[in-house]
């Protein structure tokens, strides 16, 4: 057997960026287990091949991980099929930047000033577009499970959330997506309007008697969702919950 050497590492780096790079949404779980295999095996080997494993062992990693780095960079600022939209450059090289608008609450603001300067179109991470105009609704109302789901998703993993928002199984998120779809056809969302507009005069009430004031609108945003969901979950229910 011989000894990997830091070339081989450099290579397995630039061939892995060439894998993974087609794959939108690649699942996180697995290339995690799959590295944590790699590298147990890898470190069982040097014990046995090199002399100072240790060493061999972090300088074959630090070679691997700084070569994908690199050609990831290069891949996605220049020859990514999203490298010709606008947007921070920071944003196209990793999600960091996004969970970092997300993190200080200033995402929407944000990404308005980024449509103000670029237009309807413009990119917000490596895989990410934000699109400011009606026809992009299009995009989403294609048939459920067009694409992958990402791993902001994993989240709700985490957080032990089953609901069809948190899941990435594509096959599970269509059979209830179908369920959710009857809820957003055009003759049901006509029968919604004449009972969300009571709860939509309610919070421009509210809104009105500020008088020009500061509020906290977060109460209020709550209020207002909690009201409006109540009759549409439970037609019978009724809420005096007041914005």
């Amino acid at each position: 057997m011989f000894l990997p050497t830091p070339l081989l590492a450099a290579f397995l780096g630039v061939i892995t960026q060439r894998i993974l790079a087609p794959i939108h949404e690649p699942l996180t779980a697995l290339i995690l287990t799959l590295w944590f295999l790699a590298d147990t095996v890898l470190f069982l080997a040097l014990s046995k091949l090199s002399p100072s494993p240790l060493v061999t062992f972090l300088t074959l990693n630090t070679t691997y991980f700084s070569t994908l780095i690199i050609a990831s960079t290069i891949y996605r600022l220049y020859f990514h099929p999203l490298s010709a939209f606008p947007g921070h450059r920071v944003a196209a090289l990793s999600n960091l930047h996004a969970a970092y608008l997300a993190l200080t609450g200033i995402t929407h603001t944000a990404t308005r000033t980024l449509h103000r300067q670029h237009g309807d179109f413009i990119r917000t991470g490596p895989n990410e577009l934000s699109i400011n105009h009606v026809d992009g609704l299009k995009l989403l109302l294609r048939s459920p499970g067009h694409e992958p789901r990402g791993p902001m998703h994993d989240v709700g993993k985490i957080m032990r959330d089953k609901s069809l928002v948190a899941t990435r199984d594509t096959g599970e998120h269509q059979r209830w997506r179908k369920v959710w779809d009857e809820a957003f056809k055009g003759s049901a969302l006509n029968e919604y309007y004449a009972r969300l507009e009571a709860h939509v005069q309610r919070l421009l009430g509210v809104i009105e008697m500020t008088e020009g004031n500061s509020v906290n609108v977060v109460p209020v945003a709550a209020n207002y969702v909690f009201d409006m969901f109540v009759p549409l979950c439970r037609p019978r229910a009724s809420s005096d919950i007041k914005c």
